[in-house]
């Protein structure tokens, strides 16, 4: 089955999702490129509670105001893990029950990820070249 992602969609991982993958469970994922125009090469982020630890990337932080249907916590970008993947990909990962929507991001907190993405030393090379290509800097 077809879905539709878009920038600014997010999505966790469900119970079943997190046994198989338990480093990702409780982390929210957001889409921060244009998923419907470019469906083969979706850039994604996810966000992880902040603990001060030495490591963590504070380039963008997620307080609760921010999307507070689900985080609890002060959370930042983990930009070392974003990703490329596919609508192919999450279309799947939906339909086998491994991942589930969420709301989605503001238009405020969408800009702040994407402008964290290129502030961020982390962020994979590639991750950038694709953010570039589909005119996201």
């Amino acid at each position: 089955m077809a879905h539709v992602w878009q920038c600014g969609d997010t999505f966790e991982l469900s119970e079943s999702g997190a046994q198989q993958n338990p480093d990702l469970n409780n982390h929210l994922f957001f889409i921060i490129s244009y998923a419907e125009e470019y469906p083969d090469k979706v850039v994604i982020v996810n966000i992880t509670t902040r603990y001060n630890l030495i490591g963590e990337d504070h380039t963008c932080l997620v307080e609760h105001n921010d999307h507070p249907s689900w985080v609890e916590h002060t959370s930042y970008v983990r930009y070392n893990e974003a990703r490329i993947t596919s609508v192919d990909s999450l279309n799947v990962l939906q339909d086998t029950g491994l991942i589930t929507k969420r709301n989605p991001a503001t238009h405020d907190l969408l800009g702040r990820l994407l402008d964290g993405a290129f502030e961020s030393q982390h962020t994979p090379t590639g991750v950038l070249d694709v953010l570039r290509q589909q005119e996201l800097e």
